[in-house]
């Protein structure tokens, strides 16, 4: 029985305090003009506090601030050191290595300039060569001085070679008979160094010997010789003045035992100067081998 006495007094009290809120209200309501009341009314908010249990969103606020404290952590992406690594690009300077351009030094060793072959008909190859007295002839510059030019191969050793020059003078008098004529005559020796007839010396006494009226030149690398496609001594060919081969071969039309009774050269240049077509243009030469280096 105490016990719902207990529990009745609470309930009374509530209801007393309605009651008096009510006629508070009443009252409040009744005497509205005047403004203050109606902030007391603000006391009624108060029951919001109630709500205390709300509090738990505060927490969730204070947790959001850890989350700031991850963003210390993008500081440590300062991977911005990575882009060091392209500094490291540089490194494509080792490219430039490759240089060895250097290589088409060798160039200069071919004494011809021109990298085609001699052929009838067409422009002879250009060359430059010297001869045992060290004075430099080049082809281009003679025939565009207007002279034909009369290369003979040649070796002071080759049996086949020395029989046109002794006992008897062949080829020196048939370069004399065109002397006046602006004809040059030059002999070429490419056989190489320790071969026979090769060497300064020898041919410079070879010049003496067979008392030639025309220089030889030394081509000892056999660039020159290759160039022509010179394989005997002797093996003749006579360029115009327009720089242009019009013949390759044998000095005549002999063979090694016997000189020939028509000489291809004299032939050549006769109707070369009487501006007519050489009517033998080419034939078998015949001789020593050029001793080319092996």
């Amino acid at each position: 029985m105490q016990s719902s006495r207990l529990i009745l007094l609470p309930l009374g009290a509530a209801l007393i305090g309605a009651l008096a809120s009510c006629s508070t209200e009443s009252q409040s309501s009744n005497s509205a003009p005047s403004p203050p009341p109606s902030p007391v009314a603000a006391p009624a908010p108060a029951a919001a506090p109630a709500p205390p249990a709300a509090p738990a969103p505060p927490a969730a606020k204070a947790t959001a601030p850890a989350a700031p404290a991850k963003a210390p952590a993008a500081p440590a992406a300062p991977t911005p050191p990575a882009s060091p690594m392209k500094q490291s690009a540089p490194a494509p300077k080792p490219a430039p290595a490759p240089a060895p351009a250097p290589a088409p030094a060798p160039a200069p060793a071919p004494a011809a300039s021109v990298a085609t072959k001699a052929e009838v008909g067409q422009p002879a190859p250009d060359f430059t060569l010297t001869d045992t007295a060290g004075v430099a002839h080049k082809l281009s510059k003679h025939t565009a001085a207007g002279e034909i030019v009369v290369l003979e191969w040649f070796n002071p050793d080759c049996p086949i070679a020395r029989h046109y020059h002794t006992p008897t003078d062949d080829m020196a008098a048939l370069a004399n008979e065109y002397k006046g004529k602006k004809v040059t005559w030059m002999a070429i020796n490419s056989g190489a160094p320790g071969n026979q007839g090769a060497g300064l010396e020898r041919n410079q006494k070879a010049v003496e010997e067979f008392k030639l009226p025309y220089p030889v030149l030394l081509d000892e690398n056999g660039a020159v010789g290759h160039l022509y496609t010179a394989q005997t001594t002797p093996h003749m060919y006579v360029i115009d003045t327009k720089g242009v081969l019009r013949y390759a071969g044998a000095i005549d039309d002999g063979d090694p035992s016997q000189k020939g009774a028509t000489n291809y050269v004299r032939q050549a240049l006769d109707e070369i100067l009487a501006g007519k077509p050489v009517s033998v243009s080419s034939s078998k030469a015949f001789g020593c081998s050029v001793k080319y280096a092996r």
